[in-house]
């Protein structure tokens, strides 16, 4: 059994090279283990677990045909979902640090935009939690659909971390080309199609996720021979840049504060000035705007009436119906 890269690192990348040759030959070993270390031999440690890497390795072949990859990690929160998808882009991009990781689709295209300027190619790029997707329809998500099309021709590799796979909008989930499914702290599962055996399992999961939810990855592990794989604790950023991953949490933690405070001027904006108004005053303008409403008038008009705005009239009459 191959030991602990922690434990000994030279010693590890040769067992690991006698467990790869007895199963791919030695030229394919060879290659593997000097990728590995192309990777890992600054940190005499590596940070992904050794199938997982034999997996990136063979999608790195398909990036520099001048593909694009996308990969998308769910699963509850604080089961490691961003430390491993933070090793896994640096395996593929060793240029990989916090600036290349945002937490919005509109983020995504500034750095986008960032690569295509600075003409590099096979740039890793994390989007975490993102919740801003335009309507497909709309002319905004139309655009973002064009963009991400556009994008293969800087051949990026881009992974997406989401508590809820129905988070990720259509345009995303089509593109996906490998699920990673994190049950447990340290532990998931790989699922992606494998045309050469006619096996798609990662198109099975979209089409029935809508109607089953996470129970279908139960039953594809069971049908499919998914890749099972232990995640690390460890963050090959954090000995990059230290100072970066220090500014991620911290504007993490910035970031739900300004959630937080756009929820309540939202909530106060909809209610205009009638949230400042006591109880009995709030019933007796709701009485007079329903009295208006039997009357025959038009949102629109006892939203002029009373200066309030005629959505907030719409929404009020129907919460209260």
């Amino acid at each position: 059994m191959v030991i602990q890269s922690t434990y000994n690192y030279e010693q590890y990348l040769k067992e690991l090279e006698e467990e790869f040759k007895s199963r791919y030959g030695e030229k394919y070993s060879q290659k593997y283990i000097e990728f590995i270390r192309e990777k890992n031999d600054p940190f005499k440690r590596v940070f992904l677990d050794k199938n997982i890497m034999w997996k990136f390795r063979d999608d790195y072949a398909t990036v520099r045909h001048g593909n694009i990859l996308f990969y998308l990690c769910v699963g509850v929160g604080f089961v490691g979902k961003t430390t491993f998808f933070k090793n896994a882009a640096y395996f593929f991009d060793t240029k990989f640090d916090n600036r290349m990781l945002c937490w919005s689709f509109s983020e995504l295209i500034d750095k986008l935009e960032i690569v295509a300027k600075e003409d590099e190619k096979y740039r890793a790029i994390l989007v975490d939690e993102p919740n801003d997707f335009p309507h497909p329809q709309s002319r905004e998500g139309k655009k973002f659909a064009e963009i991400i099309g556009q994008a293969r021709q800087l051949s990026p590799i881009l992974f997406f971390c989401s508590t809820d796979f129905k988070d990720m909008p259509p345009t995303i989930v089509r593109k996906t080309h490998g699920l990673f499914y994190l049950n447990t702290q340290g532990h998931g599962y790989f699922i992606c199609n494998d045309p050469q055996a006619n096996l798609y399992p990662l198109d099975e999961f979209k089409k029935k996720f809508s109607k089953e939810g996470y129970k279908i990855i139960g039953d594809i592990i069971k049908k499919y021979s998914c890749l099972e794989f232990q995640t690390l604790a460890a963050c090959v950023i954090d000995y990059i840049d230290s100072e970066g991953q220090a500014d991620y949490l911290k504007q993490k933690k910035n970031q739900f504060i300004k959630s937080v405070r756009d929820f309540k001027r939202i909530k106060e904006k909809s209610f205009g000035m009638f949230k400042h108004m006591t109880d009995e005053e709030k019933e007796a303008r709701f009485k007079r705007i329903v009295e208006m409403k039997q009357a025959g008038l038009a949102h629109n008009e006892i939203a002029r009436k009373l200066n309030l705005s005629t959505r907030w009239i719409t929404e009020l009459l129907k919460e209260f119906s």
